[in-house]
């Protein structure tokens, strides 16, 4: 029986590629690898979600802050690069698939480890400040 697989985790290392840490992995084990990484953002988008529509009472207007920040985002990374900071937006840590190449770093020190990290730091602010925030809230039944 003839088995798919792909190799991932080429680098490139000074211009010239390094294939030290290349694994080899079946389709299934790698579409598994990118639904599970797509979950885990998908997971942190809902907790900031929460977030934005426990602090705004409309929800028009959480959709559309959420919105502007994904889309702002985007051009803060593209534009604002050269800024050592940037690497800690969550909009800059959403594409967590393009690392299973090896390749991809959108702005020098991001890995896969920094932006899973960074995404949980984000969604666990997001949670646990808009518990506070939510408790503190006069809600009527």
């Amino acid at each position: 029986m003839y088995k798919f697989t792909w190799l991932f985790g080429f680098r490139l290392v000074d211009g010239q590629l390094n294939s030290d840490s290349v694994i080899l992995v079946t389709r299934f084990e790698y579409t598994l690898l990118i639904y599970s990484l797509n979950w885990y953002v998908s997971i942190v988008i809902a907790s900031l979600t929460l977030f934005v529509s426990i602090i705004v009472d409309n929800t028009a207007t959480a959709i559309g802050v959420l919105m502007a920040a994904l889309i702002g985002g985007q051009f803060l990374q593209f534009f604002l690069s050269d800024w050592p900071i940037v690497k800690f937006f969550f909009v800059t840590n959403l594409d967590l698939t393009r690392y299973l190449t090896g390749s991809y770093q959108p702005i020098e020190g991001m890995s896969l480890n920094f932006s899973i990290i960074t995404l949980f730091i984000w969604g666990l602010l997001a949670l646990i400040i808009g518990f506070q925030i939510f408790n503190r809230k006069d809600v009527l039944v």
